[in-house]
């Protein structure tokens, strides 16, 4: 009866500590004010930190017209990221398609549009965080920026830019880099031909994608000088060009893998520490069939989908106001 209180009492400090563990200290900041907008970012903060303070900035997916920075649905994911021992830094950026009616190949301005407006926003985020990194208990030089769907297209469009420095709104010092890219079914928009890194190399970049992603392209879509590169295309060109990255190619998946990161928290952390920390010029290709990933029979099948989808719900929501 004595060993089993013991037991039971041993057990009991086990699971608090663990339980203890998962807390999360969230702060919230104003980063940037626009026109329209105030644009905020939550910051989480681990019980136990990494000694190298590595951040991960996370931008949310939605298509350029729906979502929010701190979504219940992405709580879990940054969580387990705690748990790792990770600050994870989530932004507010503008949505520059909110009443988009029609996105593809042949009316791609719009898209174009949306994404500058969300890398400049993400910029002023990236600024706003290096001059407050004691502040925020973060290594500027560690700072990882991720992304799902959308927010993918930005973070790899962010550091495409930053290699470039084409765009004005690349507010970061000159030398700056970011310590990784993580990209959840993510792509490149290029106004130049194929891609072409004529400042610096990218950072280190964790692409996954589902092969048969035709929302956003898993491969490329090509028009004259205009290019949507996606994680074919891109694995191909850091080949080429001997540039270091880790992609996860999900067989008999769509975007379904634009919503399933904290299947990948493991994963992350070894990029994390042999691509940012360590440095390893790695060149990683992998193909995963993954039984608890099924697809999703209510995901739009094209971008055309994406957008009637959302035109069909803002006219129900007018409705019912």
């Amino acid at each position: 009866m004595i060993f089993n209180k013991k037991y039971s009492i041993i057990l009991c400090v086990i699971l608090f500590c663990r339980l203890s563990s998962y807390s999360q200290e969230i702060k919230t900041y104003a980063y940037a004010q626009r026109d329209t907008c105030t644009l905020f970012m939550d910051v989480y903060h681990p019980m136990q930190q990494r000694e190298d303070k590595t951040a991960i900035v996370f931008v949310f997916g939605g298509g350029f017209r729906m979502g929010e920075r701190s979504a219940p649905y992405n709580l879990d994911f940054f969580k387990q990221l705690n748990e790792k021992g990770f600050v994870v830094i989530t932004i507010d950026y503008r949505l520059a398609l909110k009443d988009a009616n029609r996105v593809d190949a042949l009316h791609n301005n719009p898209l174009a549009q949306a994404i500058d407006i969300a890398v400049e926003d993400l910029f002023s985020a990236v600024s706003y965080i290096i001059s407050h990194a004691d502040e925020l208990n973060v290594n500027s030089s560690h700072l990882v920026l991720c992304g799902s769907s959308a927010g993918a297209i930005t973070v790899l469009q962010a550091d495409y830019e930053l290699a470039n420095r084409r765009k004005s709104y690349v507010s970061v010092p000159e030398g700056f880099r970011f310590g990784g890219v993580i990209s959840f079914a993510g792509a490149i928009f290029s106004h130049h031909g194929k891609l072409k890194y004529t400042r610096q190399a990218p950072a280190p970049t964790f692409l996954l994608h589902g092969k048969d992603d035709f929302i956003v392209t898993y491969k490329k879509i090509v028009f004259f000088n205009l290019g949507f590169y996606g994680t074919d295309a891109m694995v191909k060109r850091f080949e080429k060009l001997n540039y270091p990255y880790f992609a996860i190619r999900y067989r008999n998946l769509g975007h379904e893998v634009a919503s399933v990161m904290k299947y990948n928290v493991d994963e992350i952390a070894w990029f994390v520490d042999n691509y940012v920390i360590a440095k390893k010029q790695l060149k990683v290709d992998q193909y995963y069939l993954n039984p608890e990933m099924k697809r999703n029979p209510n995901y739009p099948l094209r971008p055309r989908d994406l957008y009637r989808k959302g035109r069909e719900m803002q006219k129900n929501t007018r409705r019912n106001n």
